[in-house]
């Protein structure tokens, strides 16, 4: 069998790897670029709960965000306009998941405050970092949805620690016999 030698169509593949190879290099640094931009963009997603607030001590505002966890948040809540003035200001540590939670103690505004409300979040260290801004409303805390907690069992009727024990008791002696 002889061997032929190599031509200019068996160099092709070689030169297709080749540009295949830098094209996908092009396309990783470039994505290496742009998708810390993507997420500054879009670097805030409050929960709808987020929205409404009430004079009360126990207010929160929550959501998710792209920020790496661990990073400072400042959210600012303050009052549009009306009688009922106030800016509140806490700070908020993204968590491992992704999610932020500042609270807000309230109280201080009168119960029948209603009135619109900014709620502002940005980096706490990061001057050029993201921030949003979306709207919120206070209301008195009359309309405040009451929370009630029901009692519920967790165990399992008939199913007790007591039963459990005899249980073990008699499989033991079922087994000691048949030896």
């Amino acid at each position: 069998m002889t061997e032929r030698p190599p031509t200019e169509t068996d160099a092709q593949p070689s030169r297709r790897r080749i540009g295949a190879t830098l094209l996908l290099t092009a396309f990783v640094a470039l994505a290496a670029v742009v998708a810390p931009v993507a997420a500054a963009s879009d670097a805030f997603s409050p929960t709808e709960d987020s929205t409404t607030f009430y004079p009360t001590d126990d207010q929160t505002v929550s959501g998710e965000t792209t920020l790496e966890p661990g990073t400072e948040l400042l959210v600012y809540l303050r009052s549009n306009n009306g009688e009922y003035r106030f800016s509140k200001e806490a700070r908020a540590n993204v968590t491992e998941d992704g999610t932020y939670e500042a609270a807000f103690n309230l109280s201080s505004v009168p119960d029948n405050a209603s009135t619109s409300v900014n709620v502002t979040l940005r980096h706490a260290t990061d001057p050029d970092g993201p921030e949003t801004t979306y709207a919120g409303e206070l209301r008195p805390a009359a309309e405040q949805p009451k929370t009630t907690t029901e009692s519920s069992s967790t165990g399992i009727p008939g199913f007790g620690p007591v039963v459990g024990l005899v249980g073990a008791a008699l499989a033991a002696a079922l087994f000691a016999r048949r030896d």
